[in-house]
């Protein structure tokens, strides 16, 4: 019989974590050692996606996108870090984040 141990997740302070990743270096080549998933939504007025994968990976290729959001700002609101959990001791990170299509004006 296989016994299986369950993830112990936390959620993480999403202002905090936000601050954090705006402060770190860019770094593109951790989105080969991440996962990214568009989370499908039921509106065409916003558009998330998730990153998930070694922490440091995640925050730092969550700067790369921080970073090209606020060099393109464009007309639509920024790019805005949704959730954050942490998995299996703090070694695996999922962020989910989103941003707006349309501008409100």
């Amino acid at each position: 019989m296989t016994t299986v141990t369950p993830s112990v997740c936390t959620v993480l302070p999403v202002k905090a974590l936000a601050k954090h990743i705006l402060n770190r270096t860019p770094r593109e080549s951790a989105k080969s050692e991440i996962e990214m998933r568009f989370v499908p939504l039921r509106t065409c007025y916003e558009a998330c996606m998730r990153l998930i994968g070694p922490r440091e990976s995640v925050l730092d290729y969550a700067a790369v996108l921080f970073a090209d959001a606020a060099e393109h700002p464009g007309p639509t609101p920024p790019l805005a870090l949704e959730a954050a959990i942490s998995e299996d001791g703090g070694k695996t990170l999922s962020l989910l984040l989103s941003r707006g299509m349309y501008s409100a004006t």
